[in-house]
């Protein structure tokens, strides 16, 4: 039962993470780069709004950021859940 209670709430971590990636990162940033692409008028302007929408979107997923600490945070927890069900698996597996 805490097994299952655990997994439910990686699951709501890891879920929640990829909306607020898809949603508030990718999405965002998208739709800001078409308006943007629209007042293009030269090759320097594509590259630089290019630029631009390639850095939004890695310091807003936690990609790029100043302070690693918070990075180095998320690979943990990405671990430990890999890790998890791996476990489950072989549990599984051996049942």
């Amino acid at each position: 039962m805490k097994c299952h209670i655990l997994r439910c709430e990686m699951n709501h971590f890891l879920y929640n993470f990829m909306n607020y990636l898809m949603v508030d990162v990718i999405e965002t940033a998208w739709k800001h780069f078409l308006s943007q692409l629209e007042k293009v008028s030269n090759m320097n302007d594509l590259i630089r709004i290019h630029k631009e929408f390639i850095d939004y979107l890695l310091v807003n997923a936690l990609l790029k950021t100043k302070d690693e600490s918070l990075y180095l945070k998320l690979l943990s927890i990405f671990d430990i859940v890999f890790r998890f069900q791996l476990i489950q698996q072989n549990v599984q597996s051996c049942a």
